[in-house]
């Protein structure tokens, strides 16, 4: 029962992960010509379109695929609770679904950061379309880093103080869970 859990966890994370990033390539205006968006965009589209007959984008936020990244996780909190035979506390099931997703989200521009550090040390003459998808959405989160912190040369330290922010933003948010 518990790889199944487990497994059930996967799934429902990478489909809250899918509609997080379909929400992060609008916000960041990512390229949308990119096959990966392109793919991104196809898939989502399908779920959250309905959605967006209600709640409309606001300027660059699509705020459907937030909705349904949210809802992927707090499905697996009600299946989880429904599964263990557990009554369902309705307002901790929903803050600790939001503080999931935000989870999820921080993961990601984490290890999203981390790629494009350790590829920027290998590939040099051209990027290849994931990496330069990754670090568009991760461009949001470096520029104010590194109006603070000003590159030294060719060494680009901005990095290391997003990811640490991040990493303190994801304790906390574990605490709430």
């Amino acid at each position: 029962m518990s790889s199944l859990f487990t497994l059930l966890d996967l799934v429902f994370r990478l489909a809250s992960l899918l509609f997080l990033i379909r929400f992060l390539l609008q916000a960041s205006d990512a390229d949308f010509y990119n096959h990966l968006s392109q793919a991104i965009i196809k898939v989502t589209d399908k779920v959250a379109n309905p959605i967006r007959v209600f709640l409309k984008p606001y300027g660059q936020f699509d705020f459907a695929s937030a909705l349904v990244a949210y809802l992927m996780s707090l499905g697996f909190f009600i299946l989880f609770t429904v599964a263990t035979n557990s009554s369902i506390d309705w307002p901790n099931t929903l803050v600790i679904a939001f503080a999931r997703t935000a989870e999820i989200l921080l993961s990601f521009y984490w290890w999203s950061i981390l790629i494009t550090i350790v590829s920027s040390f290998f590939v040099q003459q051209g990027v290849h379309p994931a990496i330069a998808l990754l670090q568009e959405l991760v461009e949001p989160l470096l520029s104010p880093a590194r109006k603070l912190i000003p590159a030294l040369g060719p060494i680009d330290l901005s990095p290391i103080l997003v990811l640490f922010t991040l990493s303190l933003l994801q304790n906390f948010v574990k605490q709430i869970t």
